[in-house]
């Protein structure tokens, strides 16, 4: 079911005081759509979630479900399934009587929650007690609960931060999976770049309780509205310089960019357009490297002053002190001067 946020402000009370925590969000998620907010600490994204859900109630705004508002009802009338960071199993419950907690009679004698064990793998551990499980059947456990009324919309708040590295990304399959084929709505909040970037199809920018860009991550990612976002979803390399005819001089040449042309900008480089060679581009010293199997970042030392970042495949990692030349092929983002951050 469509998701659709307008105008939403949110405060805290401080010391007597309101303290405005979102200014004026708005987004829409389509129907049966993984979206995520990404943003950093402090941005707002919990306090969205929760005033989603009917938790925090210090807002005005509007929230819509297919087409409905549900923001003046209290939470256990909208419909809305949560997924907390720590998953908040009751403990003396086995996992199915987890699950069950919440449906209907009908539901039950339906056989829902067998259904839901199937769907997130969790047959085998049924009539297991939640300190029994390992963190990341836990929070397939929490997810099957969520799912399991059939909601509207699933808000998941950092369902995945305790796990190691590895759980993490078998987690997020699983729970991916399932949202798909129950084909239910569901809203993410993450301050992962990696996981907002893979898992989800729409992507929500947050920043000090606003909405710095949203829409497909692939999108955003390779267009950032500005270039405190390009450099928050990914590592960047950016540059001051002046445009003429649409070309920057920068420390790695002139660069051919978008955005205004014949002015000052801000020139945004991802370290996967910087390519080395040896017949032609800039000179320069490789003076770090840092190999994480699948590829590897090095920083550059240009002979004209500068460092530039860089990403190759592992199979062509030079060495430290090597020399080489940098160049970019690609057209890059740029962005006016007064409003790159």
């Amino acid at each position: 079911m469509e998701l659709d946020i307008e105008h939403l402000t949110a405060w805290h009370a401080s010391a007597s005081q309101l303290a405005p925590v979102l200014h004026d969000v708005g987004f829409h998620v389509a129907s049966g759509e993984l979206a995520a907010v990404l943003g950093p600490s402090g941005s707002g994204k919990t306090t969205l979630l929760r005033a989603i859900a009917g938790l925090h109630r210090t807002m005005q705004g509007t929230v819509a479900l297919g087409g409905q508002r549900v923001d003046p009802l209290p939470p256990e009338r909208r419909r809305i399934g949560l997924v907390p960071q720590d998953s908040a199993l009751f403990p003396h419950l086995t996992v199915v009587e987890n699950i069950s907690f919440g449906l209907s009679r009908a539901a039950r004698r339906g056989g829902r929650a067998d259904d839901m064990l199937d769907l997130l793998g969790l047959t085998p551990l049924a009539d297991r007690l939640p300190h029994q499980l390992s963190g990341g059947q836990a929070q397939r456990v929490a997810v099957a609960r969520a799912l399991a009324p059939a909601p509207r919309l699933v808000l998941l708040d950092e369902p995945f931060s305790a796990l190691d590295a590895a759980l993490r990304a078998e987690v997020r399959a699983g729970v991916r999976a399932a949202l798909a084929e129950t084909g239910t709505t569901a809203l993410l909040v993450t301050h992962d770049q990696s996981e907002a970037l893979s898992l989800a199809t729409m992507l929500i920018v947050l920043a000090d309780g606003r909405v710095r860009q949203a829409g497909p991550p692939r999108s955003i990612y390779a267009r950032p509205a500005d270039a405190w976002t390009g450099g928050f979803l990914g590592d960047a390399n950016l540059f001051d310089a002046v445009s003429r005819g649409g070309s920057a001089r920068t420390p790695l040449g002139s660069l051919r960019h978008d955005g205004p042309a014949d002015a000052e900008v801000t020139v945004l480089v991802r370290p996967e357009q910087v390519r080395l060679g040896t017949d032609a581009g800039v000179a320069a010293t490789v003076r770090t490297v840092h190999y994480f199997g699948h590829d590897s970042t090095l920083e550059a030392e240009i002979d004209g002053g500068g460092t530039v970042l860089v990403r190759v495949p592992a199979s062509e990692l030079p060495a430290i002190g090597e020399r080489t030349l940098l160049r970019v092929d690609d057209s890059v983002r740029g962005f006016p001067r007064t409003a790159a951050s």
